[in-house]
C-alpha cells in the first residue's frame, strides 16, 4: 500500500510527527544489507528470482548451484568469490546468473 504524505496545509509539528511515523513504517519493512554474505552450503536454486547483496563481499564456495529457470544476482561492493563448487547450469529453461561489483544500498528493498 503506497504511503502519501501531504504536509502543505499542516501545522509544522504535526507534519513532522506524520513524517516520523511514515519513516518508521518504511524502516520496519526494510532489511539491512550485511557487510559480508556467505551463500548457504549445498544449496540449489532451480526457479524464481533471488538477489543477494553485501556492502563488502559475497562468497559462494560450498556447493551453491543455479539451474532450471532460476535467476540469481549477486551484488557486492568490493568482491564476489565463486569457488570450485559453484555451478550455474542451463536446464530446459535458461538459468540466469549475474555477479555485479557495485555499491549496494544500505537497505534492501522489500517485495
Amino acid at each position: 500500500m503506497p504511503i502519501t504524505i501531504a504536509a502543505a496545509n499542516m501545522v509544522p509539528a504535526r507534519a513532522l510527527r506524520i513524517l516520523s511515523i511514515a519513516f518508521l513504517a518504511l524502516q520496519a519493512q526494510a532489511q539491512s544489507i550485511p557487510a559480508n554474505w556467505n551463500a548457504p552450503a549445498n544449496t540449489s536454486i532451480s526457479s524464481g528470482t533471488a538477489v543477494d547483496q553485501a556492502t563488502n563481499a559475497i562468497t559462494a564456495n560450498q556447493g551453491f548451484t543455479v539451474n532450471g529457470s532460476a535467476s540469481v544476482t549477486f551484488v557486492a561492493g568490493q568482491s564476489i568469490t565463486l569457488g570450485p563448487s559453484f555451478h550455474a547450469i542451463a536446464g530446459s529453461a535458461a538459468a540466469t546468473f549475474h555477479a555485479l561489483i557495485a555499491p549496494a544500498p544500505s537497505v534492501a528493498p522489500t517485495t
